[in-house]
């Protein structure tokens, strides 16, 4: 039997999302074979060009994730050591005077403005509002958040995005630190943007994310899906379905699942209040048809929860 595992830093774990041993192939490939990033450098992890990276399907509940994958004590290496080129070719993103980090801004703050609004439409605005941004980067959605007048928290693993949070005068930290820094935050919405397919150990970050809750938190998040590997594979261009930081491939089922282990319900897609007369019936049904048939096309979705764990 091939071993898998290319050194200590690295192991097989169990699915995430069921806690199942077993788990078959879905698909494998060289280290190598994928699009080589000038910022990325894996080698601090002893990643080569022939380090074979396995990407397996659970047997039981069929979510699809990377494994072995590295430990999580060794985590911080993949957003800190592996990415020191990063911001030495992008000097600008210290610089947030900057023209280049103003434009960087603007374009970020399009792109997440959207499912900050989104979880707001779930919320009593007449009262004071919770942000915890998990995953939360240079500080996009929390910057946003704060315009707004919402009291915005952050965590992050990656130093250089935390100096530079610190910088725009943002309340964020490593997730260590975060409790001794603010203690007792409980949030009315979390924002899981962009992140829960970078997640090394899902279990320990859900249980993480739900004593950040109060009852009736509403938290957005996006994934990546199977068909992400698929239609890359068929392109012979690996870019996105990159395994070393992209670990976890989500079915709307698979995402359903492990939220559920956590006291997360799935919010409607649609708001039922918005359903007034005939036609909006009719373009209720259009958009859930549609909706499901952009599911089973895509390699990406998202969805919102709301935290009501059951007594």
């Amino acid at each position: 039997m091939i071993n898998e595992i290319p050194n200590e830093r690295f192991e097989l774990i169990p699915c995430p999302v069921c806690g199942s041993q077993s788990n078959r192939l879905f698909f494998k490939i060289r280290y190598g074979d994928l699009e080589r990033k000038k910022s990325l450098d894996y080698s601090a992890l002893g990643i080569t060009e022939n380090t074979v990276l396995f990407v397996k399907r659970c047997s039981k509940c069929l979510f699809v994730f990377v494994n072995p994958r590295i430990k999580p004590e060794f985590e911080h290496i993949v957003y800190n050591d592996c990415k020191k080129n990063m911001y030495m070719n992008k000097k600008w993103l210290k610089k947030i005077d900057s023209k280049e980090f103003t434009a960087e801004v603007l374009k970020r703050k399009m792109v997440r403005v959207r499912p900050l609004l989104a979880t707001l439409s779930y919320l009593n605005l007449d009262n004071p509002l919770t942000l915890f941004d998990y995953g939360c980067g240079l500080g996009h959605s929390m910057s946003l958040a704060r315009e707004f007048g919402i009291d915005t928290y952050g965590v992050d693993i990656a130093k250089e995005v935390l100096s530079i949070c610190d910088s725009l005068g943002l309340k964020a930290a490593d997730p260590v630190d975060f409790d001794k820094k603010y203690p007792d935050i409980r949030a009315d919405i979390i924002l899981f943007q962009d992140t829960i397919e970078h997640i090394v150990d899902l279990p320990a970050t859900m249980d993480y994310l739900r004593q950040k809750c109060k009852k009736d938190t509403v938290l957005y998040v996006n994934a990546i899906t199977p068909r992400l590997i698929s239609v890359e594979k068929k392109r012979k261009h690996f870019v996105k379905a990159h395994f070393v930081e992209h670990l976890n491939f989500f079915t709307v089922k698979t995402l359903d699942h492990l939220m559920g282990r956590y006291g997360f319900s799935p919010l409607p897609r649609v708001r039922i209040s918005n359903v007034r007369k005939f036609k909006d019936i009719i373009m209720l049904f259009g958009g859930f048809v549609l909706y499901n048939i952009g599911l089973s096309l895509t390699s990406s979705f998202e969805r919102m929860y709301r935290y009501n764990p059951r007594m």
